[in-house]
């Protein structure tokens, strides 16, 4: 195994698959690869799209700034956590899913491991972002015990 790869999306049960994935990646002697992936669409953030204004624009760009500090300090506590394990931490913009899975096609990763977070709908078992990378994965998916 050489390359992983997990999304963080700064919840508990991201943070518990980054865990998980490091000491895969530790295990392994693989590179981890942690992506963080902002969502810039308004209406994705719960903003009325016939009512989106810069004040809208703008609590949307703080709170991917807000995110992307948070996927920083988690990729610098995975490094100090994990000494042997190179961390690339990478900022992509749009789908989450979609966003990971091209970035596990383009990097040629072995793993996505993915959280087990419960939601309401279709599954109880796991949230839709794990849904949607276990259906259009290129390689093995991971599932960590995130609840």
């Amino acid at each position: 195994m050489k390359k992983i790869v997990v999304g963080y999306d700064g919840t508990d049960s991201a943070r518990l698959a980054a865990d998980e994935a490091a000491t895969l990646a530790a295990a392994t002697g693989a590179e981890l690869h942690v992506l963080t992936v902002v969502i810039d669409d308004p209406k994705k953030h719960g903003f009325d799209i016939g009512l989106v204004d810069e004040r809208a624009e703008e609590a949307v760009e703080a709170r991917s700034s807000g995110l992307q500090d948070r996927a920083a300090a988690t990729a610098s506590q995975l490094t100090d956590a994990y000494p042997g394990v190179n961390v690339v931490a990478s900022i992509l913009s749009g789908s989450p899913a979609r966003a990971i899975v091209e970035h596990a096609e383009s990097i040629n990763a072995d793993v996505i491991v993915v959280g087990n977070r419960r939601v309401q709908g279709l599954s109880r078992l796991l949230g839709s972002v794990a849904i949607d990378v276990l259906r259009d994965a290129p390689c093995a998916v991971y599932v960590a015990k995130t609840t």
